[in-house]
Formats: structure tokens, C-alpha cells, sequence
């Protein structure tokens, strides 16, 4: 939810920047990238797009009928 992120401009002088929310998560996002990580290691499994599309229709006629 709140990350802490210290790094180098390009002239070498270091900062501190902090976030939260969705600007926390893209900063680690971005930081497993310099680590040399990628999405895919964090699922079992992608979805094609009709797969994603079916998925999607069937949340939203579920939450349609919560209402």
C-alpha cells in the first residue's frame, strides 16, 4: 500500500521518493523489472482474449444480479 523508493538520477545523485496505492505498485512493478523479473512469473496461467472476454461478460452479469 506505501513503499519507500531510493535511486540515482543520471548524474548519480541519489533521492528518496515514496508512493501509494497504484504508484506504490507500479514503483515495485518497475523494480522486479531491474531485477530482472517479469509478470508472468507471478501467475500460473495467461487468458487469450476470448477467454478474458467470457470471464469479464460472466463478472458483470453476476454483479448485475447483486444489484
Amino acid at each position: 500500500m506505501k513503499v519507500k523508493v531510493r535511486a540515482q538520477d543520471r548524474n548519480g545523485a541519489f533521492f528518496e521518493v515514496e508512493g501509494e496505492g497504484i504508484t506504490a505498485r507500479c514503483f515495485c512493478h518497475e523494480t522486479e523489472h531491474l531485477d530482472g523479473h517479469l509478470f508472468t512469473e507471478h501467475t500460473d496461467r495467461l487468458y487469450d482474449n476470448e477467454e478474458l472476454d467470457r470471464l469479464l461478460e460472466a463478472e458483470a452479469a453476476k454483479e448485475s444480479q447483486e444489484r
